[in-house]
């Protein structure tokens, strides 16, 4: 394992470019009015939360940047903390890639921050839910130049991509000067994506995982039209619970732990915060993990013959 213990932030990953990230992070993408990121981000820091997962279409990086000197104070604490942040897709024209980060350091007050990720691989004109793909004379290896020349500037330390298939990455892997450090995809026990996850594994490159809680908040219905149990809610995760005197969603958390996953759960409910950090006194073990990696529905395609993996990379069914 890369990763071992550290005194603030619990377990931290180091990464290609030898910076080690906080394992444990803050989610801050709020799905409804009235709810107050800018306390939650003040108490996530408090609760031990060192790993901030921001990004651009969020809309509230000037709030965070409020919490975040409020919670520095006049003291030069940025250090303990590591800031991810997202490029929008309608920000993807390199000539307008720096002013884009820039407005992002200006709106969090700070001078750099710590991984920047290609939210998606793909380019837009306008924004949700009226936008439509960009197609003018530039792709993701022009983008990620720009980005490039944001490192060497020192705007920001490192790289990565967000929703990548591994094509993708094994694309940039060919291109890039400074290698994508992570990839930040949707993980839980539904959707863990063995065939991606090992290969980003064996390049050395960390899965951040989203929605490792199954997106309870998301608004549509509860099983998000899958068909499947809520996790939440889920037999086997609710025993796993019982034995280990834990909740559900720390079962959940710590199925993605000790997966190799980095986790960005996100609250803005003060004992849900802290619950989420709650984790690090214990591990599931082999028989839990088997249980819940049962759960798995990502699965090759049953009417696939040929995922065309033939050098190791998975680049059809990942």
């Amino acid at each position: 394992s890369r990763s071992h213990m550290s005194a603030m932030g619990g377990p931290r990953f180091k990464l290609l470019n030898g910076l080690e990230i906080p394992l444990l992070g803050f989610g801050t993408m709020t799905t409804g009015p009235g709810q107050d990121i800018k306390a939650a981000v003040k108490h996530a820091y408090a609760a031990g939360y060192r790993h901030f997962d921001l990004a651009q279409v969020y809309g509230n990086e000037a709030e965070i940047g409020e919490a975040m000197a409020d919670v520095f104070g006049d003291k030069d604490k940025r250090g303990e903390v590591w800031i991810t942040s997202k490029l929008s897709c309608a920000d993807m024209r390199p000539s307008g890639v720096r002013a884009s980060l820039e407005k992002t350091l200006a709106d969090l007050k700070t001078p750099y921050i710590d991984l920047f990720l290609v939210h998606q691989p793909c380019p837009i004109v306008g924004s949700f839910p009226n936008a439509t793909p960009q197609r003018d004379g530039f792709g993701l290896q022009d983008t990620w130049r720009a980005l490039e020349e944001c490192v060497d500037a020192g705007l920001v330390r490192s790289l990565g991509f967000s929703n990548a298939r591994a094509v993708v990455m094994n694309d940039a892997l060919c291109y890039a000067k400074h290698k994508p450090v992570c990839n930040q995809v949707e993980f839980h026990p539904y959707l863990q994506q063995p065939a991606l996850i090992d290969w980003l594994k064996k390049e050395g490159i960390l899965t951040v995982g989203y929605a490792p809680l199954g997106a309870p908040g998301r608004g549509d219905p509860a099983d998000h039209g899958s068909g499947l149990p809520v996790l939440l809610e889920h037999p086997i995760i609710v025993a796993i619970a019982a034995k280990h005197s834990r909740s559900p969603g720390q079962i959940l958390l710590r199925f993605c732990l000790d997966s190799g996953v980095s986790i960005v759960p996100k609250s803005t409910t003060p004992s849900r915060i802290e619950e989420n950090f709650a984790i690090l006194d214990f591990t599931l073990d082999s028989d839990d993990m088997e249980k819940i990696k049962a759960l798995d529905t990502s699965a090759k395609e049953p009417g696939r013959f040929y995922v065309q993996d033939w050098v190791g990379i998975p680049l059809l069914n990942a």
